[in-house]
C-alpha cells in the first residue's frame, strides 16, 4: 500500500522550497546574531535605532494600513520619529536593562517574568509611557498646545490604553522576560 508519497518533500508547509526555507532561516538567525552582538556592543545606539525603526515604522504603516490615509501625516510621522528615539529607544532601554537585572536575582524564572511584566503593565505604562506619549505627540501635532486639552486627551484615551496594555503586553512582558536573551527583550519589547 502507498502513500502516494515519493522521495523527499521538497517543499515547505508554508509553500516555500526548501532550500529558500533553509537560507531565510540561516539569514534570520545571522541577523539576530548582528543585533545581539550590537545591542552588546553599543547599547544606547543600537536601542535608539530599534526604536526609531520599530515605532516609526508601526505609525507609518498605522497611517497608511490601519487609517486608509493616501499619505503620510509628515508633522505626526516627525513626532514620532523624535519620541521613537528617545523613548522608544532610550528610555525602554534603561527599562528593560533595570528590571531585567532586578529580576534575574529572584530564584524563580516565573516569578521573575511576572515581575518584569508587572512593572510595566502597573508602574511603567500607566505612570511614564502613556502620559509622556500623550503629552509629548499632543505638543507636537497640536496647532495651539494647552495643557488642558492635553490632559483632556490623556483622560480621554487613557482607559483604551491601559486596557491594551494589560490585554496585550502583560502576556507579551512575561514571555519575553521568561523566553527571550536580554540582548534581544528590547525589540521584542518594541515589537
Amino acid at each position: 500500500i502507498s502513500s502516494g508519497f515519493r522521495g523527499r518533500r521538497t517543499h515547505t508547509p508554508f509553500g516555500l522550497p526548501n532550500s529558500l526555507e533553509a537560507m531565510l532561516s540561516r539569514c534570520f538567525a545571522k541577523c539576530v546574531e548582528r543585533y545581539a552582538l550590537a545591542y552588546h556592543e553599543r547599547p544606547i545606539t543600537t536601542a535608539c535605532a530599534s526604536g526609531l525603526v520599530v515605532k516609526t515604522g508601526a505609525d507609518c504603516f498605522a497611517q497608511l494600513g490601519v487609517e486608509g490615509r493616501s499619505t503620510l501625516d509628515l508633522q505626526r510621522t516627525g513626532a514620532m520619529i523624535g519620541f521613537s528615539l528617545v523613548f522608544g529607544g532610550l528610555a525602554n532601554h534603561y527599562f528593560v536593562r533595570e528590571v531585567s537585572k532586578f529580576a534575574s536575582k529572584m530564584a524563580c524564572p516565573k516569578k521573575a517574568a511576572a515581575t518584569f511584566a508587572a512593572a510595566d503593565v502597573l508602574v511603567y505604562s500607566p505612570m511614564v509611557y502613556i502620559p509622556c506619549y500623550t503629552m509629548y505627540m499632543t505638543y507636537m501635532t497640536s496647532p495651539s498646545f494647552s495643557v488642558s486639552k492635553t490632559v483632556e486627551t490623556l483622560k480621554g484615551s487613557y482607559g483604551d490604553s491601559m486596557a491594551a496594555t494589560a490585554i496585550v503586553m502583560a502576556p507579551a512582558q512575561v514571555a519575553n522576560f521568561f523566553f527571550v536573551p536580554l540582548q534581544l527583550r528590547l525589540p521584542v519589547m518594541l515589537s
